[in-house]
């Protein structure tokens, strides 16, 4: 049995024991990598499409090294499993409903005030090391990175 099933068990049992309710399956992905643990999460980046539509060559030109040097550093750490940036949401299909009756949609489900622009995904060993990478990711400057953690879905 792996160290994550064993302690999956033990904080079953005791959560049992405690009467706490308890879920069917851990909400983070472990992947056991020789004797530590590491987990994985999304740094999913929001940020204002009109801002971006009105900056300048300059500016962009400075976004995309910022994005460059960034990305490189988590390539070197050895922490970057994914990563892409998103069209913007004009281009966005959305689906409602389910099978043939299922609408096609042009644009985005929602209107928000930021917008998904893109993602990262990483391999860390926990929530802090993530937030610490989340804080120098570019889309911190002007937008929001939102810090998820992966699900792992048993089978």
């Amino acid at each position: 049995m792996s160290i994550g099933h064993r302690l999956v068990r033990h904080c079953t049992r005791t959560a049992t024991a405690n009467r706490i309710p308890v879920p069917r399956a851990p909400t983070v992905s472990l992947l056991l990598l020789g004797d530590y643990q590491h987990m994985k999460y999304l740094l999913l980046i929001y940020g204002s499409e009109k801002a971006m539509a009105s900056a300048t060559p300059d500016a962009m030109s400075r976004m995309h090294s910022a994005y460059g040097a960034y990305t490189t550093a988590l390539r070197e750490s050895g922490v970057y499993v994914a990563g892409e940036a998103l069209q913007p949401t004009a281009t966005a299909t959305s689906i409602r409903g389910a099978g043939a009756g299922a609408n096609v949609l042009d644009g985005p489900f929602a209107e928000t005030k930021e917008q998904l622009g893109g993602f990262y995904m990483l391999d860390v060993p926990d929530l802090d090391a993530a937030i610490k990478w989340a804080r120098r990711c570019p889309g911190t400057d002007g937008g929001t990175v939102e810090v998820r953690p992966v699900m792992i879905i048993p089978g």
